[in-house]
């Protein structure tokens, strides 16, 4: 699965021309060799060590240099954007159902887009909000700030569940009461999409609108979704002190999640 990873990422950098002419040559300006250099980043990425107490021959400095130079390039979003492409082209099914969450990402060293989060005892942190299909398999991601709500991403989400799955014939959009809204409820229906997203008790809404409670149950998934992807212990904590830097292991991390649901039905 990793290895499956690690080839699409060195064949990405390959096909970027600003960052494949570092690496066309086997000695260039580096003295490591590329499949080394991600390997070692990947392994980060698993274990959630510092750059400093990677067990490697590159030096610290060195590897970090090179994965800057690949989240400043967009190759892990790349990467993941052409695998959530074909995963999509081969779903069969006209309906779709989608979920939508956000996970609380504990902050450590990070200084930028930091918000105190008072439902998680007041900690400095970070939101990752994500849609996902039936399967539990990322289709957007956003980040924002830890005080922010979780409402402020749903609009963005539906954007982009339209382009994504513009193929099929019908969408249904599963969330839970943090999302309910009397403008939520008008976007979905005027975008003629389906959704449960149980109203709050002190609601108009609340006698008249009604919802599968054993479909509504699916949300599991999507929290699912959320462990799977931080025992993968990079994005369990935040230790990079640049939002870009978090980008690149999020990428990765909804990657290996992408091919291994691939590898599962094949």
């Amino acid at each position: 699965m990793y290895k499956i990873m690690e080839n699409k990422i060195i064949e990405m950098i390959k096909k970027t021309p600003n960052v494949s002419k570092y690496y066309e040559q086997p000695y260039p300006n580096t003295k490591y060799k590329l499949e080394m250099i991600v390997a070692d980043i990947i392994y980060v990425l698993k274990t959630g060590v510092s750059w400093r107490d990677v067990r490697t021959k590159c030096n610290h400095c060195t590897l970090y240099y090179h994965y800057k130079r690949f989240v400043e390039h967009d190759i892990f979003g790349k990467v993941f954007r052409l695998l959530r492409k074909e995963y999509l082209e081969d779903l069969k099914a006209e309906n779709m159902l989608l979920l939508i969450d956000s996970t609380v990402v504990n902050n450590k060293f990070g200084v930028t887009k930091i918000g105190r989060n008072k439902y998680y005892k007041n900690k400095r942190c970070i939101k990752i909000s994500m849609m996902t299909d039936g399967n539990g398999i990322p289709l957007s991601i956003l980040m924002m700030k830890g005080n922010k709500h979780d409402n402020t991403t749903f609009g963005r989400h539906i954007d982009d569940a339209i382009i994504l799955c513009r193929r099929k014939k019908k969408l249904k959009v599963l969330a839970d009461k943090g999302y309910c809204s009397k403008k939520n409820y008008e976007l979905l229906d005027s975008k003629k999409i389906e959704h449960i997203i149980p109203p709050r008790r002190n609601m108009k809404l609340y006698e008249t609108y009604k919802y599968s409670k054993t479909e509504y149950v699916k949300r599991n998934k999507i929290e699912n979704t959320f462990a799977r992807i931080k025992k993968l212990r990079r994005l369990d904590n935040r230790y990079d002190k640049k939002m870009k830097s978090m980008w690149g292991f999020v990428y990765m991390g909804c990657s290996v999640m992408v091919i291994e649901h691939m590898m599962r039905i094949k």
